[in-house]
């Protein structure tokens, strides 16, 4: 896994802004970059993905 600059950015807005949203092209890491955690133990965050259900 790679360290990502943005990273604390995202943990930084998290504390200000009750939403953040995350956008970017099709398979970029969206997803991993709110799910991992690197710098110890943070409380995940709700997650909500919109898209396109497959099925």
């Amino acid at each position: 896994m790679f360290k990502r600059e943005i990273s604390q950015k995202i943990l930084d807005l998290s504390e200000k802004f009750p939403v953040i949203t995350v956008t970017g092209p099709r398979q970029s890491g969206k997803t991993t970059l709110l799910t991992c955690r690197q710098d110890g133990y943070i409380p995940p965050p709700p997650l909500l993905i919109l898209g396109t259900p497959k099925g």
